[in-house]
């Protein structure tokens, strides 16, 4: 569930608030709703923005000067800011001003205008020239942009009708990413291009100027020494993920064996990466399907009742969470400092979207 936070800053302005308020719940955006009427009587707009800012939206029903003053301290970049929108206290105009694209706030935008019966105004290039903006699309797909300092290279080469490449690493072909809606002047799966798009858990250089997009589709199995501490596993997978050149943003579930349920560093890592950690027994772990070969130790076998723990979990918690069909192991056990660690790829989540195909609407979903 998300979160918006709406400040308003005279009567008509909280009439407004007050209706946004019943008209979002109304419609179903799942949305925590925060309000501020008064704020003279309710304390520092700073401290309020600051804590709006932990949030999806923020919307400030007044003045854009106020709001760009309010915002200012706590911008920090483009995939971390909440959208911020303004809006007079009419309810004529909805601007967004902050995370137009990633944190989507173009299209809440036009959501908000819709319900007030107001006129969203749109000021990023893409949008207003008709342009296929690589970071809204990649928000919607719910990947993840690796470096946002190569979005204004893209849409700068799309905007003056310059033709780049599209590589995905999981699809079959990389057309099918678009589902037959190919945008203008996107080549996909043509690497001659000068600029282009990767979409792939691989972080690479598959053009001058590459556009990482990183899905989430890879599942992290651990195992590890009792007692093993935070730091060096932390250490560990840091260096996994690196040597494999592998974004670490790939990944979204954690799995190991029951055995190693209250193991301090396994439990903490992944809470403070905010990843699900799963938990089979072992013998969960040895009845998988056929097709996957895995790397067995009798030394394992002896203490866990199971052959190979990091892999097997790692297949285990994709095959559970995907549609099945397209797992396997990307990276087989690799050790460490009394660690293995291995992880799987799926192609598609079986609950909350999918990673290939649109996720719908948003405001439905948060």
């Amino acid at each position: 569930m998300g979160t918006v936070s709406i400040v308003s800053f005279t009567e008509k302005g909280d009439r407004l608030n007050i209706s946004l308020t019943h008209l979002t719940g109304e419609t179903g955006w799942g949305y925590t709703v925060r309000n501020r009427f008064s704020i003279d009587k309710e304390g520092s707009l700073s401290d309020w923005t600051k804590d709006a800012f932990t949030g999806d939206l923020i919307i400030f029903i007044g003045a854009a000067g106020i709001a760009v003053r309010a915002i200012a301290p706590y911008i920090t970049s483009k995939d971390k800011d909440p959208a911020v929108i303004v809006t007079d206290e009419a309810g004529r105009y909805v601007i967004p001003i902050l995370s137009g694209h990633i944190g989507g706030g173009n299209r809440y935008a036009g959501d908000i205008a819709e319900l007030i019966g107001g006129e969203a105004v749109i000021t990023t290039a893409t949008d207003i020239n008709g342009v296929w903006a690589a970071d809204t699309w990649a928000s919607e797909k719910g990947y993840t942009v690796a470096d946002t300092g190569k979005i204004k290279l893209i849409s700068g080469a799309l905007l003056k009708g310059e033709r780049i490449g599209f590589i995905s690493d999981i699809h079959e072909k990389s057309e099918d990413a678009f589902f037959g809606d190919i945008p203008e002047n996107v080549d996909p799966d043509n690497r001659e291009r000068d600029k282009g798009i990767l979409l792939s858990p691989f972080i690479r250089e598959d053009f001058r100027v590459t556009l990482n997009l990183i899905p989430r589709c890879l599942c992290l199995g651990i195992g590890c020494r009792k007692g093993t501490d935070l730091r060096v596993l932390k250490k560990t997978v840091e260096d996994f993920f690196r040597d494999n050149a592998i974004s670490f943003s790939s990944v979204s579930d954690i799995a190991t064996i029951d055995i190693k349920r209250g193991e301090e560093a396994i439990e903490r890592f992944a809470l403070d990466n905010g990843l699900p950690l799963s938990f089979y027994s072992a013998e969960e772990l040895m009845d998988l399907p056929a097709g996957f070969t895995f790397e067995r130790s009798d030394f394992v076998y002896e203490h866990t009742g199971c052959d190979n723990v990091c892999e097997r979990s790692a297949v285990k918690r994709a095959l559970e969470v995907s549609t099945g069909g397209s797992v396997k192991i990307l990276v087989k056990k690799t050790k460490g400092e009394g660690i293995t660690i291995a992880v799987s790829i799926y192609k598609e989540r079986k609950q909350n979207g999918t990673y290939l195909k649109p996720h719908g609407d948003r405001k439905k979903e948060l």
